[in-house]
């Protein structure tokens, strides 16, 4: 004769997520340092500009949301692409993106990286110069 044991864990009040209550703006944030750190291990000398502070509606499991623009920073074209493509892979890495070629043709060659909820920080570069920027992944806050 077997015996069945039942354990029943109350929770009081609280609920747990299926996920972090990741906002818009901590994927923003955490997104430009990958962005920044990518472009200190490669010594790339930018200028930053803030594309748009405002957030974009976007639309997360049937319900509206919102995403954040990183800023952009913009430098000369990278002298090596190769060499400097697998340093920004390996920064990018580190923080869990998933990093994937973005070739724009012959003359403009690029790497994307993707974070757990669909933030997205990229590169492109080219013989008129280098650009980093991104947005945050689709979130049901701003801040």
């Amino acid at each position: 004769m077997g015996v069945l044991i039942v354990v029943v864990m109350l929770n009081k009040g609280e609920t747990v997520p299926d996920e972090p209550a990741l906002s818009a703006t901590q994927s923003r944030d955490a997104l430009t340092a990958a962005m920044q750190d990518a472009v200190a291990a490669i010594s790339l000398p930018t200028e930053t500009n803030v594309v748009r502070a405002a957030p974009f509606s976007c639309e997360l499991d049937g319900a509206p949301a919102y995403t954040l623009h990183l800023e952009e920073m913009q430098g000369p074209a990278l002298e090596d692409v190769d060499a400097a493509f697998v340093t920004i892979r390996e920064v990018w890495e580190q923080r869990d993106l998933v990093v994937q070629p973005r070739n724009m043709g012959q003359d403009v060659r690029g790497l994307s990286g993707t974070d757990q909820y669909g933030g997205t920080v990229y590169v492109l570069t080219g013989p008129d110069g280098t650009v980093f920027s991104g947005e945050s992944a689709c979130r049901p806050k701003v801040g």
